[in-house]
């Protein structure tokens, strides 16, 4: 008797644990799919400026790459909060912020960032799908490389614009180009050296660029923000893993 109630019993708990996942997989989805619906709604407002003359070409593509980086990083973290064989973020692998909150989850005025990621409780292939969902936004279609490109020709001219610099930054990191992504972040670091969110997107480019160890200068960047703004969950994260990393 006791045992056909212990039976029960675990397929009750199993079935409940299937829904609970199921349900919190598919809220996953839905919330990406509501994501990329706003993303689709502002770069049609973005355009409809850009046509009516209200805002210039200039403005235009610099608000359209903040919105896809946008979109890439808010989805990077919430796959990352949903995985269950992750400690917090992709932390075996490394420290993909997102940027942060992703600060450049912050960081985008309109827009922001997405990316699957094969740990995700619904696996959604990365590059593949962020661009195959923001190309399709409205007809405008560009790849991380030509956005890439691009930031750097205004660049070019414009050596002290910490915001491409930053937006350049970012681009990298969404393209996997650490050494690059260093570079520029570097940059911006140089013109802004207090300011939070640069000092996490460039400890976090350091870390992905020594494969997720969060080395020495990492961890000194991680510590001025957290100084700096003493509640800031991504600088905590990198510090803690940066200790949990020398044992």
């Amino acid at each position: 008797m006791w045992l056909i109630i212990l039976a029960m019993s675990s397929l009750a708990i199993g079935m409940l644990a299937f829904i609970w996942q199921h349900r919190r997989s598919n809220n996953t989805v839905d919330r990406e799919a509501l994501n990329i619906r706003i993303a689709k709604q502002q770069l049609a407002d973005l355009k409809k400026q850009h046509a009516n003359g209200k805002i210039d070409d200039v403005i235009f593509n610099q608000a359209y790459t903040e919105l896809l980086l946008s979109l890439n990083e808010d989805i990077h973290e919430r796959k990352y909060q949903t995985d269950e064989n992750s400690v917090s973020r992709p932390g075996s692998r490394g420290v993909v912020l997102v940027i942060t909150s992703i600060f450049f989850l912050a960081t985008v005025p309109v827009l922001y960032y997405q990316i699957g990621d094969p740990l995700a409780a619904k696996q959604i292939s990365g590059q593949t799908v962020s661009e195959q969902q923001i190309q399709t936004l409205e007809g405008h279609n560009e790849s991380y490389e030509v956005m890439a490109g691009r930031l750097e020709a205004r660049l070019a001219n414009r050596p002290d614009d910490a915001r491409s610099w930053y937006l350049l930054g970012r681009t990298y990191m969404v393209m996997k180009n650490y050494p690059r992504a260093v570079l520029a972040l570097q940059k911006v670091y140089e013109m802004h050296p207090d300011d939070v969110e640069v000092l996490i997107s460039y400890a976090d480019a350091i870390a992905m660029l020594h494969d997720g160890r969060v080395v020495d200068k990492a961890m000194s960047l991680a510590k001025k923000a957290q100084q700096i703004k003493t509640d800031e969950p991504t600088a905590a994260w990198l510090i803690a893993m940066g200790y949990e990393q020398r044992g």
